[in-house]
């Protein structure tokens, strides 16, 4: 892992792994590529969040908190608020939680948005 460029290196990764489990999850358990796409971008957000605990804790690279805002952003919020609840992780620091509470607030407006013109 380069240290000198560790936003390129998760969001690289993160791109990898989602195109991998939305592949995996359509071709191999024949689920719909959105909701594929969905179960691992939540799964990969968890995963992420933990990661970046753990490394919090043992004073290592951690995981830039513009990778966790995008992750949550493409559709991981609900996995994001989950590992934040259960890992006590990025609850106190106000300017995460104030862009994270304005990525939840997007997601809502455009869901209600498409409900809305139907």
């Amino acid at each position: 892992m380069s240290s000198r460029r560790p936003k390129r290196f998760f969001a690289v990764l993160s791109l990898v792994l989602r195109a991998s489990g939305v592949f995996a999850g359509s071709f191999y358990l024949h689920i719909h590529p959105f909701y594929a796409y969905l179960m691992c971008v939540n799964l990969l957000t968890f995963i992420a969040y933990g990661f970046d605990k753990r490394q919090a804790v043992t004073h290592h690279l951690r995981v830039p908190e513009v990778v966790l805002h995008c992750l949550a952003l493409f559709g991981g919020s609900p996995a994001a608020l989950a590992a934040q609840i259960i890992f006590r992780h990025k609850t106190r620091k106000i300017s995460f939680r104030a862009v994270f509470i304005g990525i939840i607030c997007l997601q809502a407006a455009a869901a209600w948005l498409y409900w809305a013109q139907r």
